[in-house]
């Protein structure tokens, strides 16, 4: 079977354009409007396997939050609620109530945010200047 110039040129086109399409990068939340309305929902922390914590926290509207964090190695989970605002690119917060004295209430944070889209998280965290990245849990759905 013999393929065309024509038909070369047109699967090579569709390709490009799909790739291209596929590689775009998300439009970055610029201020503090955008991502206050960027974050409502559930994100996730996760280094990867090799990583000791996990943990999924659920942005509300209202400026409060529940997650938990899972210790991988002892399987100890913490369960959590919070307040959080961000305000001139500052992403902070306190605890409200917590599993475990590890995470006592009043515990405060405070982020840089580094970038935010639909679907990315990036801060520096105060204090440790740990950069940390979390993405937005995705659900399966047939329907």
């Amino acid at each position: 079977m013999k393929i065309g110039i024509g038909r070369l040129m047109t699967a090579s086109a569709i390709v490009f354009c799909l790739a291209l399409v596929g590689c775009r990068e998300e439009t970055a939340a610029r201020t503090d409007m955008e991502m206050n309305t960027l974050i409502v929902g559930t994100w996730v922390l996760d280094d990867g396997p090799l990583s000791l914590y996990y943990m999924e926290k659920t942005y509300a509207p209202d400026g409060t939050s529940t997650g938990f964090l899972l210790n991988r190695q002892t399987g100890k989970r913490m369960e959590f609620t919070s307040r959080w605002q961000i305000n001139n690119g500052r992403f902070t917060g306190q605890i409200l109530t917590s599993s475990d004295p590890a995470l006592p209430p009043g515990a405060a944070y405070s982020d840089q945010i580094v970038k935010m889209t639909k679907n990315r998280f990036v801060m520096i965290e105060e204090g440790t200047g740990r950069v940390t990245y979390k993405h937005r849990k995705h659900r399966f759905a047939l329907f």
